[in-house]
């Protein structure tokens, strides 16, 4: 058994593998807000795989710290590591992170779009029916000044 250990850390026999991901992003959007963080970074890692796979180098950004992780790995465990993302879905407003990270794997075009809708678009003040939010209703009503507080006197 420790023939076969050391065979198999020998630092010159690289093995290689393939991590294949399977990625379904949920709809709702504060939920959707949070699963593009997790795509983009899921397309940064795939994209810091090919880079390593070419033995190009990365400088900075999260993709350079996966490329040192590859790196790390394949040199300290004789694993050359492949990141695959195989199957991308969704529901809703998951659906589009889903759409669009599909379409930044197969073009290598980036997300920033999307986070640029996300920040525009999905902001609870945008949302919100203005005629819907809390402290809509309770300015209405003439319960509520904002600069002094609460009060049941609608005099004050």
């Amino acid at each position: 058994m420790a023939a076969l250990t050391i065979i198999c850390h020998d630092p010159g026999i690289m093995r290689q593998k393939e991590l294949r991901i399977a990625l379904v992003c949920y709809g709702g959007v504060s939920l959707a807000v949070y699963m593009h963080g997790v795509t983009k970074e899921l397309w940064k890692l795939a994209k810091a795989s090919r880079i390593h796979h070419r033995e190009e180098v990365l400088e900075s950004g999260s993709e350079a710290v996966y490329r040192r992780l590859l790196g790390r790995i394949e040199n300290h465990h004789s694993l050359r590591l492949k990141v695959l993302t195989d199957i991308v879905a969704g529901a809703s407003a998951g659906g589009i992170n889903g759409v669009f990270l599909a379409q930044a794997i197969h073009s290598g075009q980036s997300l920033e779009p999307l986070t640029e809708l996300w920040l525009e678009c999905a902001d609870v003040d945008v949302l919100i029916d203005p005629d819907a939010r809390p402290w809509s209703r309770m300015a209405n009503s003439g319960r509520c000044r904002w600069s002094i507080g609460c009060s049941n006197d609608p005099a004050t």
